[in-house]
């Protein structure tokens, strides 16, 4: 069964290659994608420490984006745990960053004087 005139067949071909061209470089510069992380443990945390506040502001470094860092509501961040390990990135925010405190506090068990 014929497929149709040529010119029809070449159209199809040619889109088709544009389109395969163009993959690169759509997969070289991904779509910039903002993202909001909640932190909803009351300890400092590490990068790795899901849902804590070291490990949001790392996921929000490493994210392409204006993000947001959502902290629950009421939340009181031990803070005495944030250490060059742990939380010496904090002066390389690279990008807009919004912060959602609700309310939330950082807590110190330590006398800090500025």
């Amino acid at each position: 069964m014929p497929l149709g005139p040529v010119c029809c067949r070449v159209k199809i071909c040619t889109a088709a290659f544009t389109a395969l061209a163009a993959l690169p470089l759509l997969l070289a510069n991904p779509p910039v994608r903002a993202a909001t992380y909640t932190v909803s443990e009351a300890k400092w945390g590490t990068s790795a420490a899901t849902n804590s506040f070291a490990w949001a502001m790392a996921q929000a470094n490493g994210n392409l984006g204006a993000d947001t860092i959502s902290v629950t509501p009421g939340l009181a961040i031990d803070v005495d745990d944030a250490t060059a390990e742990t939380g010496g990135w904090l002066t390389t925010i690279n990008e807009n960053l919004t912060f959602e405190g609700h309310g939330a506090a950082a807590a110190s068990r330590r006398d800090c004087r500025c």
